[in-house]
C-alpha cells in the first residue's frame, strides 16, 4: 500500500495540473480482496475533460502499472481554500549557484521595489538551511503563527507578505530536516498559508543549487518563472549557469540574470571599483540566452531594505519595472 500511496500522491490533478502531493488530495486509500478503494480530493470538479484524464491515469497505475484486480475511485470537489493559483498571481523564484551572493537581499529588495510599483508582494523563504529572508528585513526573532484550521499566518513587513523556515525552529539552532518533511512544509507554505488572494506576484527564496527543495518546486510551480542570481567573479557565474541550466531541465522558464555586488563607487573619487571581478552576469545571461536586467553595486541601505530615493534602491526600482513588464 505505500508504493501505491506515494505513485498516487505523485500523480498530476489535470484540473489545476498539480500533483496531488502538492493539494493535499488523497482523502483516504483502502485495498479489500485487490480492489483499491479511493477517495480523491480534485481542484476543479467542473473540468469533466481533465477530470476524466485524471481518472484514466489513475485507473492505469492501479490495474497495469500495479496489477491490483480493481478500483472504486470517487472524485471530492477540494477542500483547498487557496485562490492565489486562480488568480493570476505571478510566481517568480530567485535562485544562485552557490551561496554568499546576495539572493536573498536581490529577493527582498527586488519584491520591496514591485510594491512601490503598486504591486501586492509574498515572500516564501524557502531557503530550508540557511533562512536569512527575516533578518534581511530587520525582523526580530518571532514564531510562526496559524487559524484555527491549522493554516499559516503570514507576517507583514515592508507591505510584503511573509513566510520563513526561520519561524519554526529556536533562535540559533539548525534545521534538520530531510526530504519528506521538506515537502510537508513546502505544501504549508503554499497551499495551506493564507495568502492575500489577490497577490500580484510570489517570490520564493530558493537554497544554493538545484537540490531537493528547487527539484520539488519545479514540480509544485510548473507555472513559475525563475531569475538567477549571480557576481562578477566567474567561479560564481560558473554554478550560477548550473542552476539556470538545472530550471531548464525542469521546464522552467528563467526570465533572466541579476548580477549581484557588480562594483563599488568609491567615495574618494566617484570611480568604479570592481572588486569581486568584471563579466560574470554577461556570462550567465550569455550561456542561458537570456537578458542581464540588473547590475547592482555593493553599497548598505540606510535602513534594512533600499528605499527609492538611493542610489541602489533606483537600480531595485527599473529591475522591478523590468520584470513586470516581462511578465505582463
Amino acid at each position: 500500500m505505500d508504493e501505491l500511496r506515494e505513485k498516487l500522491l505523485n500523480m498530476i490533478d489535470y484540473t489545476c495540473n498539480e500533483t496531488f502531493n502538492t493539494t493535499n488530495g488523497l482523502k483516504s486509500l483502502k485495498i479489500n480482496d485487490d480492489v483499491v478503494d479511493i477517495e480523491m480530493y480534485i481542484a476543479d470538479i467542473e473540468n469533466k475533460e481533465a477530470q476524466q484524464e485524471t481518472k484514466n491515469a489513475i485507473v492505469r497505475l492501479v490495474k497495469l502499472t500495479l496489477g491490483y484486480k480493481g478500483i472504486k475511485l470517487k472524485f471530492i470537489p477540494s477542500k483547498l481554500k487557496n485562490t492565489i493559483y486562480d488568480n493570476n498571481c505571478k510566481f517568480l523564484l530567485i535562485a544562485s549557484g552557490k551561496g554568499g551572493v546576495g539572493k536573498s537581499n536581490v529577493c527582498a529588495n527586488l519584491g520591496y521595489a514591485l510594491t512601490r510599483l503598486g504591486k501586492k508582494v509574498g515572500i516564501v523563504d524557502a531557503d530550508i538551511y540557511g533562512a536569512s529572508i527575516p533578518n534581511v528585513l530587520g525582523l526580530p526573532r518571532i514564531e510562526a503563527r496559524g487559524d484555527e484550521n491549522g493554516n499559516l499566518i503570514p507576517f507583514m513587513e515592508y507591505n510584503m507578505e511573509l513566510v520563513s523556515t526561520e519561524f519554526f525552529v529556536e533562535e540559533n539552532r539548525p534545521l534538520m530536516w530531510r526530504g519528506p518533511m521538506l515537502q510537508s512544509m513546502l505544501d504549508h507554505f503554499f497551499n495551506k498559508t493564507n495568502w492575500d488572494p489577490n497577490l500580484d506576484y510570489l517570490l520564493v527564496d530558493l537554497p544554493p543549487g538545484t537540490g531537493d527543495v528547487a527539484i520539488d518546486l519545479g514540480q509544485m510551480l510548473p507555472q513559475a518563472k525563475m531569475i538567477v542570481v549571480t557576481t562578477p567573479h566567474k567561479s560564481a557565474s560558473y554554478v550560477a549557469t548550473k542552476a539556470g541550466l538545472g530550471a531548464r531541465e525542469m521546464k522552467l522558464e528563467v526570465l533572466g540574470v541579476v548580477e549581484n555586488m557588480s562594483y563599488f563607487i568609491n567615495p574618494v573619487n566617484n570611480a568604479k571599483e570592481e572588486i569581486f571581478g568584471a563579466g560574470g552576469g554577461k556570462i550567465v545571461a550569455s550561456n542561458l540566452d537570456v537578458d542581464l536586467l540588473a547590475q547592482i553595486p555593493i553599497g548598505q541601505a540606510k535602513n534594512n531594505l533600499f528605499e527609492s530615493d538611493e542610489v541602489i534602491g533606483k537600480v531595485y526600482d527599473e529591475l522591478a519595472s523590468k520584470v513586470d513588464k516581462l511578465l505582463n
